[in-house]
């Protein structure tokens, strides 16, 4: 893989990466790192408030996206789990994406994971980190999104993770396809996401063409 591209979630329909942050010198390998460690780093990279709207002026080919994520409460579905809504920047009350990410992390393989849920009524949860207290989600309120879920590997020499989705694990039928790809590269500062899908020929029939989306923190 690319060290720009990636993609997490985030199966969509918008076309659409920025160099790691920090030389990672006194940070320990995956398959040393103890899995609250990777999942503390996972967590602390994904959540916040990002855009792309640097990349849009530069590449008006892709869109300017707003990716906003906050922690919830969902026991249902594990401990670490994250909201990510994503909207155009000129109608962030009508989000075209929002999912649940379940984190999780194994210590042997050194690698972390994102199992990946929509909502069963995503209108009821617009906004939701906006809000000042902690939300709560339980299994009646989510769908798990089977194969779509994200693989990630600490690279301790760039201080990112990389990954993406399985194979063709991941169905589709949106726009023609029979299948869907995430890639997906994380730093502290930015969040590269490139999600593509692809008909039963393996021609790509949505999705960015040039490369990932490029998401910088705010």
């Amino acid at each position: 893989m690319r060290r720009l591209a990636l993609t997490l979630c985030l199966v969509g329909t918008l076309s659409g990466c920025v160099e790691a942050v920090g030389d990672g010198s006194n940070e320990p390998s995956g398959e040393d790192v103890p899995s609250t460690v990777l999942l503390d780093r996972l967590e602390e990279f994904l959540v916040g408030r990002f855009d792309s709207s640097l990349q849009s002026t530069q590449q008006p080919q892709y869109y300017s996206i707003q990716l906003l994520s906050c922690p919830v409460d969902a026991p249902d579905l594990g401990d670490r789990v994250v909201y990510v809504e994503q909207a155009s920047m000129d109608s962030l009350s009508e989000p075209y994406r929002q999912r649940l990410y379940v984190l999780s992390a194994d210590d042997e393989a050194g690698t972390a994971e994102t199992v990946i849920y929509s909502l069963v009524s995503p209108g009821s949860w617009v906004g939701l980190c906006a809000e000042d207290e902690l939300a709560t989600l339980d299994e009646s309120d989510v769908e798990l999104r089977e194969g779509c879920g994200v693989q990630l590997t600490w690279q301790e020499d760039t201080a990112t993770f990389e990954g993406g989705t399985v194979g063709e694990s991941c169905s589709s039928s949106l726009g023609g396809a029979a299948y869907a790809t995430s890639e997906v590269w994380m730093s502290e500062d930015r969040l590269d996401s490139w999600d593509r899908g692809f008909d039963a020929n393996g021609f790509q029939v949505w999705g960015a063409v040039d490369g990932p989306y490029e998401f910088l923190r705010q």
